[in-house]
């Protein structure tokens, strides 16, 4: 069975520039340019988004790991009922994933059609996509993590501590609330902080919100190779970016 699960596109089209109240491309959804340019569309959250910085994916919630599963659920059944850690917004889960991480059911990764305000207790309940079924029957025994879509709910990268996965950089500003496309692959500009070697790997610093830096000892997210230097610190660095 085949998908569009790639857009093939042209610079001349601009698409990347896109920044619109309504959405019209599945969250997630990888765009390529001829030129290796490679772009995925995303959802603003919390503040505009700036071009030329580093943006991090939906905030992994603390705790919603290793859960408890609190009633069977059967081969073929869409749902999953377990006990929280954390209270989140309604749908704050939808398009994201869940893994089975103690058996029965190890190793099983379903996506999440819509997920409930959770309440940090027992009784809530996961809703699967339809095409997404539970492959191998789950008991009390089997635990679960959680992990939300990352596209969904986009903001720049914080300084000191990530929340979540970088996912991209922008090459156009996108206004809060509002959807366009970070670029994940191929040649980009982005902030630098002035201390690159042409050759090494660009790491998401966090010294500087939104700024590429150089890594140290294996701590910082890498996100490509450096193609030039910066003419000092938040000025544009050219790199080879490297997350798809």
């Amino acid at each position: 069975m085949s998908f569009p699960n790639i857009i093939h596109s042209s610079f001349t089209t601009q698409e990347h520039t896109a920044n619109t109240v309504n959405r019209f491309h599945t969250l997630g959804q990888r765009m390529e340019y001829e030129d290796g340019r490679k772009f995925r569309y995303i959802l603003a959250a919390g503040t505009t988004l700036v071009a030329n910085q580093v943006q991090q994916g939906k905030v992994i919630l603390a705790g919603d790991d290793n859960l408890g599963v609190d009633a069977v659920s059967a081969v073929g059944a869409t749902s999953i009922t377990f006990t929280s850690a954390t209270s989140t917004a309604v749908d704050y889960y939808n398009g994201g994933w869940v893994g089975i991480t103690v058996t029965p059911g190890l190793g099983y990764i379903y996506k999440i059609k819509s997920s409930p305000l959770l309440t940090g207790g027992a009784g809530d309940i996961l809703t699967l996509e339809p095409d997404s079924p539970i492959v191998v029957a789950l008991t009390s025994s089997s635990e679960i993590s959680l992990t939300p879509l990352p596209w969904n709910g986009v903001i720049v990268m914080p300084i000191t501590t990530l929340t979540g996965v970088i996912v991209g950089v922008t090459a156009a500003p996108v206004t809060n609330a509002q959807y366009g496309w970070v670029q994940s692959g191929g040649v980009c500009v982005c902030e630098g902080a002035g201390s690159e070697v042409v050759g090494d790997n660009a790491a998401a610093i966090r010294a500087a919100e939104g700024r590429l830096g150089v890594g140290a000892n294996d701590i910082n997210e890498v996100v490509g190779v450096y193609l030039t230097i910066a003419g000092g610190a938040g000025q544009g660095v050219l790199l080879d970016l490297r997350i798809d």
